[in-house]
C-alpha cells in the first residue's frame, strides 16, 4: 500500500500524535531492530503526547528512553502493538546505526522519525 503525498503526516499522525485516532491505544511499544535482524529490548511509549507531524510522517518532540535493549548494533526502531510477539504498527530507519553495549538508549527531540511512504 502506497499513500499519496499529501495524505502522508495525516496518516502518521492519525498514529503518533495528539489527534491520534481513537482506533489506535493510548501504548505502544518502542523496540529495535537490529543489523542482523533480531528485536532488541521493547519499552511502552506514549501514543498521544509528544510527537508532531514533520514532512511525510511524525518526530518526537520529547526525549523518548529506549530501554536497554543490550549489546547490539541497532538500525531501526519500530513501534509494536505487543509487549511480546505483537505486529510492527511503524518503522523509523536511523540515519546512523546506533552502537549499544548494555547502556540506557535515549533519543534526543527528533531523534526519531517515522516516515509514511
Amino acid at each position: 500500500m502506497s499513500v499519496g503525498e499529501a495524505w502522508r503526516q495525516k496518516v502518521a499522525l492519525s498514529v503518533l500524535g495528539e489527534s491520534k485516532s481513537d482506533l489506535i491505544p493510548d501504548t505502544l511499544w518502542l523496540g529495535f531492530r537490529t543489523a542482523t535482524g533480531d528485536i532488541a529490548g521493547r519499552v511502552e511509549v506514549d501514543t498521544g503526547t509528544g510527537w508532531a507531524g514533520e514532512g511525510d510522517g511524525v518526530s518526537n518532540t520529547v526525549p523518548i528512553e529506549g530501554g536497554e535493549p543490550g549489546p547490539a548494533i541497532i538500525v531501526e526502531a519500530v513501534l509494536w502493538d505487543a509487549a511480546t510477539d505483537g505486529n510492527p504498527v511503524l518503522a523509523a530507519i536511523l540515519d546512523e546505526p546506533v552502537e549499544v553495549t548494555n547502556e540506557l538508549v535515549t533519543f534526543p527531540v527528533g531523534g526519531l522519525f517515522f516516515e509514511v511512504a
